[in-house]
């Protein structure tokens, strides 16, 4: 295909399905189609990128054509669960639940600050970690930023105190789940 969308190490357009066999050795957990790219999840939570490269949507820190599948290595050590292709932009959803985006920004579809303009590489847009939490847990009555449960005077919001064990239930349930890529925009 176009740019080496396919995956089959050539720029060559196939007019019936064909096996990608540079594909075989590896378990799949997922694949998301972009407009002349493609983009696939290993088992071993490992992201691979084939296609054109144009505006950075294959995530490699350039904007080189790949006419066969290679990792990116942005992401090395983090595990992919959940893709999306838009016509100029991609998104990853890890393990843990972080959100990362990379591609052509130019409609702040991104979902990063301010003009994100082109992102060669994979971004963190969502990272649920201690501030998100002290921020939860100021906002719902234990202000003093610990993780003991207990309020610390001057409390704000609710004035119901919370358990590290709820506390952590919402965090859990605030991770992202799924991610969708339009033409120009993202939900």
């Amino acid at each position: 295909g176009h740019g080496g969308a396919l995956g089959h190490g050539g720029v060559r357009n196939e007019v019936s399905p064909r096996l990608c066999t540079l594909l075989l050795p590896f378990k799949l957990r997922t694949a998301a189609c972009g407009g002349d790219y493609t983009l696939v999840a290993l088992a071993s939570g490992e992201l691979c990128s084939c296609g054109s490269g144009a505006g950075g949507v294959l995530g490699h820190g350039d904007e080189k054509d790949r006419g066969a599948f290679e990792v990116v290595q942005a992401l090395q050590g983090t595990r992919v669960v959940s893709l999306a292709a838009g016509e100029r932009h991609c998104a990853a959803i890890s393990e843990a639940g972080s959100l990362f985006s990379w591609g052509d920004g130019s409609d702040m579809q991104l979902g990063l600050s301010g003009d994100a303009g082109v992102q060669l590489t994979p971004q963190p847009v969502l990272q649920l970690g201690a501030d998100v939490h002290k921020e939860l847990a100021s906002a719902l009555g234990d202000d003093d930023g610990d993780d003991d449960g207990e309020g610390g005077g001057g409390e704000v919001g609710s004035p119901r105190k919370m358990s590290l064990a709820s506390k952590t239930a919402l965090m859990n349930a605030l991770r992202c789940a799924s991610v969708a890529c339009g033409g120009s925009h993202s939900l």
